[in-house]
């Protein structure tokens, strides 16, 4: 059911991105809470780097929310509390309705 560009996007964003910008963010929050040191060029290069890994983050998270359009059934899915475009996305692209009809 779930084409390769919609199972892309979804792994790219949470295999990739979304856990180099959550380490950027770790590190800046070490240095931030003294648990680790940096000079002032190394932390204006991390706080660069969470930024637009943020920013990439978000535009998968568009571009995610446009492909689900499509699909019938991730509209009912969202209609779960808690459940929005890209946790419906995540589950819909990992099913292959094929194999797994029931």
């Amino acid at each position: 059911m779930a084409d390769d560009a919609l199972r892309m996007l979804v792994d790219l964003r949470d295999l990739t991105i979304q856990k180099v910008r959550i380490g950027f963010g770790n590190r800046i929050s070490a240095i931030e809470g003294g648990r680790d040191q940096a000079d002032e060029d190394t932390i204006d290069i991390l706080d660069r780097y969470n930024y637009l890994f943020s920013e990439m983050e978000d535009e998968l998270n568009k571009d995610i929310s446009k492909l689900v359009a499509k699909y019938p059934i991730i509209n009912k899915m969202m209609e779960v509390r808690g459940i929005g475009p890209t946790l419906a996305a995540k589950l819909v692209s990992l099913i292959d309705i094929r194999k797994a009809d029931s």
